[in-house]
């Protein structure tokens, strides 16, 4: 949950920038972190 709603959002992680489907309102955004060659670990959804 990247937009504090409750809800699992989708990111994808491609050469040092996160993109983001918020699922509170749709749009996409996306953070430039990390390097290119950064492997990104999984986290469950506990909640």
């Amino acid at each position: 949950d990247y937009d504090g709603d409750g809800k699992t959002d989708i990111a994808v992680y491609r050469n040092g920038n996160w993109y983001i489907i918020q699922s509170s309102n749709g749009s996409i955004s996306y953070q430039q972190f990390g390097l290119s060659s950064d492997i990104p670990a999984a986290a469950a959804n506990t909640q």
